[in-house]
């Protein structure tokens, strides 16, 4: 890698999160050239990226005005993204990395790799158009990270394994001003000393952003005026807002401050300004906004409020000082509480331990715990959703196919996370599930032998194989490896009938091995859990009898 194009054709929050993939790609080549293409609108946020060489834009606003304005003639449009094309084109890039993974960044992907003879990373299309893969990794990407709602894996994950890099944490991913960094220093120094002025290290300054780009996501009006009031009741925490520089926030914080007779401190700014803010308060609530992303780039504390259609196990908080509220699955509609929030900042903060902590039964709290692989939330408290135990379980699975050494304490976070009554009863799911898909992939596999030998039963095979991806809608271990089968053999590229068969045949014989994989790994939790329970009860005993060997 020397001249590395990331296609970036997303969001400020997609944007900063890319950092820390940068970040890994300038420590492990140093020296190679990291570019980004971003849309225009975006490119401050691009900028302010460390290790990002130069930031190349496309103007998606103007090409649409052309496109959609009846005065003009599409060519204009097209006209103008051809010419930004030509530009790109003329770079000798040696790696282009497809980020965004979408139809457009693919396209884009695609063809200034094949323009400049590039190795293109990702998802790209082939010469006919179809999706293909760059690696396995990129298939995971694709088929089961973008439809899994509990996935295993977040996106900056699997673009290392894409990138077959090592996760490196260390180092500046974000540019700040130095003057801002003093000005916010001392500013917010001064605040604790007029609240505390014998000890103002006592004094907790946290940071509340208040609205996202998407109405589902935003923390209730009410949600927040009760968690500020909660706060004030503190003598050790000192809520602020953090605004962003538009009308419609700058209205609701006024609002919210409203509410106190205006005597919050409200402090607005830009994307310049933002991280010298972030870095200096102590902790951060905020929902899934680009905030929660500089905070974890600045390694701020964060509690994020995941509501509604926030991406919280592909793009949560990978802050391992962070905590991450979500409304369980079984309470859908019942809201995350201001005291729930309260209470998270308090054992964020150190003002409680653990087993004062106290949550509703409507919110499920997690952490970050690390592994080969990364960050990974872990529930805090006791959950009660087969799906959580399918995502740790599939976390582990793979950690067994990549040969890591982390099956074990993520067996321990999953027999953590759940009753003993719960978890016997998914791991009797889960084993109900791989035998019941195993019979479907042997009735396929026999099917497709004898439609080898003979055309004429394709037919049959075709069922059969339609009824072993009927198991992709599965939230099961099975299921996500079916998905994955789906991925390789949608991505065959040969016309020619034989070897299409032959690639399937490839990849039916590949699901087998990954199902007794599976089927292993379940295995190996049930001895864990067995095991672990059996240390449990003796050092009970050990303990009622005065810690005597038993």
């Amino acid at each position: 890698m020397n001249k590395i194009l990331i296609v970036n054709l997303k969001r400020f929050g997609d944007i900063y999160q890319s950092a820390h993939l940068i970040n890994s790609l300038a420590k492990n080549h140093p020296g190679t050239e990291i570019h980004m293409l971003v849309y225009k609108d975006f490119k401050k946020a691009a900028r302010s990226l460390t290790n990002v060489t130069s930031v190349l834009t496309i103007n998606k606003k103007k090409i649409e005005s052309f496109y959609k304005n009846e005065l003009y003639s599409n060519g204009l449009a097209i006209n103008e993204l051809n010419e930004t094309m030509l530009s790109l084109c003329k770079e000798e890039w040696t790696d282009v990395i497809n980020y965004s993974n979408d139809k457009a960044s693919t396209f884009i992907s695609t063809y200034i790799a094949n323009e400049t003879d590039s190795k293109i990373h990702g998802v790209y299309f082939n010469s006919t158009n179809s999706v293909s893969y760059s690696n396995n990794w990129a298939c995971f990407l694709n088929e089961v990270l973008s439809v899994k709602d509990f996935s295993p894996l977040s996106y900056n994950e699997v673009f290392h394994r894409i990138l077959n890099l090592r996760s490196i944490d260390h180092g500046d991913k974000i540019k700040s001003n130095s003057q801002h960094n003093e000005t916010a220093k001392q500013n917010f120094l001064k605040l604790k000393e007029t609240l505390n002025s014998e000890n103002p290290s006592k004094v907790k300054i946290v940071g509340i952003q208040l609205l996202t780009s998407q109405e589902d996501k935003n923390i209730p009006f009410q949600t927040i005026t009760d968690f500020i009031r909660y706060a004030k009741a503190s003598s050790e925490i000192c809520p602020i807002l953090l605004v962003a520089p538009s009308e419609k926030e700058k209205a609701f914080a006024n609002r919210i401050n409203a509410e106190f007779d205006n005597t919050l401190v409200s402090v607005e700014c830009d994307l310049i300004a933002l991280p010298s803010v972030v870095a200096n308060v102590d902790a951060i609530v905020t929902p899934d906004t680009l905030i929660k992303h500089v905070s974890d780039l600045l390694s701020t504390p964060v509690i994020e409020v995941s509501l509604g259609s926030s991406p919280t196990f592909k793009q949560g908080s990978n802050n391992l000082n962070s905590l991450i509220l979500r409304e369980k699955k079984s309470n859908i509609g019942e809201a995350i509480s201001a005291k729930d929030i309260y209470q998270s900042t308090l054992l964020l903060l150190n003002k409680i331990s653990s087993e004062d902590f106290d949550l509703s039964n409507n919110t499920q709290c997690y952490f970050n715990d690390q592994d080969e692989f990364g960050n990974y939330i872990v529930p805090l408290n006791q959950t009660f959703d087969f799906n959580e135990a399918t995502r740790l379980m599939s976390r582990a699975y793979l950690s067994e196919l990549e040969k890591n050494n982390d099956k074990e304490k993520i067996f321990k976070n999953l027999k953590n996370s759940f009753d003993q009554t719960q978890l016997n009863l998914w791991l009797e799911r889960e084993k109900v599930e791989v035998s019941e898909c195993t019979k479907l992939l042997l009735r396929a596999l026999r099917s497709l032998i004898r439609t080898q030998e003979n055309l004429k039963n394709a037919q049959q095979f075709v069922n059969d194989l339609d009824g072993l991806l009927g198991f992709t809608s599965s939230n099961s271990l099975s299921g996500m490896t079916v998905l994955y089968f789906r991925g390789i053999i949608d991505s065959l590229e040969n016309d020619n009938t034989e070897e299409n068969l032959k690639g399937i045949e490839r990849a039916v014989y590949q699901l087998k091995n990954d199902l007794q994989t599976s089927l292993h790994i379940i295995r190996d939790f049930e001895k864990f859990y067995r095991e672990s329970k059996g240390a449990d009860i003796t050092k009970r005993l050990q303990k009622n009898l005065g810690g005597k060997n038993v």
